[in-house]
């Protein structure tokens, strides 16, 4: 991973986003994803903002991600709504709210 990430930053990108929804993020623990996000975060070393992917299937564990996100130093969240049960727009609205009162990234 860490030679593909110098390859990117050599290649001049402006930015990187672990754990999102088109990788393997419901397939890791949490220390496997936690663990993704540190390292990308050390081997760019402030030189590109990394958001940090922060989806989950309940509101109560993307909060958990988004500290551990903001506390490793993301510059930014990503997160889809909760997912296995179907929500309604109020229910997703209702998360997005109650994780917008929580985080530091506004």
């Amino acid at each position: 991973m860490e030679k593909h990430i110098d390859f990117l930053l050599e290649s001049g990108i402006h930015g990187l986003c672990t754990n999102g929804s088109t990788s393997e993020f419901p397939l890791l623990t949490d220390e496997e994803a936690l663990k993704v996000a540190k390292t990308i975060l050390r081997r760019v070393n402030g030189k590109i903002p990394v958001i940090v992917g922060a989806s989950a299937p309940s509101t109560r564990k993307t909060l958990e991600f988004c500290k551990m996100a903001e506390d490793i130093g993301a510059a930014g969240l990503l997160m889809l709504p909760p997912y296995y049960f179907p929500l309604d727009n109020l229910e997703i609205y209702k998360h997005y709210e109650m994780v917008a009162s929580v985080v530091r990234h506004k």
